[in-house]
């Protein structure tokens, strides 16, 4: 049976979770210490050390939040053009909605682990389908996929302050360009 997780340990946990994000803003990743997050999160290390072991496990949890928000955002997309050709699309409406996740997600320095994070989530269910509906090999799709997610977050980063009109726009452009390229892969 797992255990409840009180409320202290709850917002102490998110204090720390929103004190990266926020120093995330301001300095690279490699250059973020144990002190800063204290600092910012206005606890003491010891506190700290009680729920984490380290400044990676800190974020390792963070991109788990960040995932299942944009799985919940996937999951009431229902047009299934969107659905099946445009895997950024829910990644582009959750940094578009939720600016607390933006340095995360925009950080040149985690950008390979995010892109590596979201590959394994779709994995299955991407890459599986792909697989089945093209032969090719999962090393190639998996390629494809991290190509897709890196031209995303980038596409996302540049408009991200674009009013929706406008972002929708390029949205459609680039998600009809994707499905004729699944579409012409699936015809080999």
């Amino acid at each position: 049976m797992e255990k409840k997780t009180d409320r202290r340990t709850r917002y102490t946990r998110m204090v720390i979770k929103d004190a990266l994000l926020e120093l995330l803003k301001e300095k690279t990743f490699s250059a973020i210490t144990i002190t800063d997050i204290c600092r910012i999160a206005e606890i003491n290390r010891g506190t700290l050390y009680l729920h984490y072991k380290n400044i990676s496990e800190i974020l390792d949890e963070l991109f788990d939040d960040a995932l299942k928000k944009i799985d919940s955002v996937y999951a009431s997309v229902t047009q299934e053009e969107v659905r099946d050709y445009s895997c950024g699309y829910p990644l582009c409406l959750f940094l578009r909605k939720s600016a607390k996740y933006q340095s995360l997600f925009f950080s040149s320095e985690l950008r390979t682990i995010a892109v590596e994070r979201m590959v394994k989530r779709n994995e299955e269910e991407f890459i599986g389908s792909l697989r089945r509906q093209t032969g090719q090999s999962d090393e190639a799709l998996r390629a494809l996929l991290s190509f897709q997610l890196n031209g995303c977050f980038s596409v996302c980063q540049n408009m991200i302050n674009l009013p929706d009109d406008q972002w929708e726009t390029i949205r459609t452009m680039i998600d009809k360009s994707l499905k004729q390229g699944y579409e012409a892969l699936k015809r080999k």
